[in-house]
């Protein structure tokens, strides 16, 4: 996306109880796609997308981001946690999926973070419920 400095979203962002839950069609396709890539030699993670800060706490975020990643921690590692990744609105552009140049530069801090700590610690990091 091109000229996206500034904050222009107004409306309310993405409920942190969503996803909730992953279709068995979905967790099946996740599941070749991840067998197809190791057996090219690629390792794959998985991401949360930043959410709008809303005024849902940590401990709320906490308890269905554990849902979410029990679900999907047999299947492949999360890199990072939803609750590090609650922007404030002045960090999203024109929707709740778009971030603005600075919320893009701070999300991609974070995300080479996450990489670092799985290169120092040579396996996944993530504990779903922690």
């Amino acid at each position: 996306m091109l000229q996206t400095d500034g904050a222009i979203f107004k409306k309310p962002g993405r409920d942190v109880r969503t996803p909730g839950h992953v279709c068995a069609e979905t967790k099946k396709q996740l599941i070749s796609f991840i067998g197809a890539m190791e057996g090219k030699g690629v390792r794959v993670y998985f991401s949360n997308t930043p959410y709008l800060a809303s005024g849902v706490g940590k401990d709320e975020i906490r308890k269905y981001e554990s849902g979410f990643q029990n679900e999907l921690g047999p299947v492949g590692c999360f890199i990072d946690k939803r609750e590090d990744l609650v922007f404030d609105r002045k960090y999203f552009f024109n929707s709740d999926l778009h971030l603005n140049d600075v919320g893009r530069a701070l999300r991609t801090d974070l995300l080479i973070t996450a990489i670092r700590k799985i290169a120092i610690a040579g396996s996944c990091p993530s504990v779903p419920g922690t």
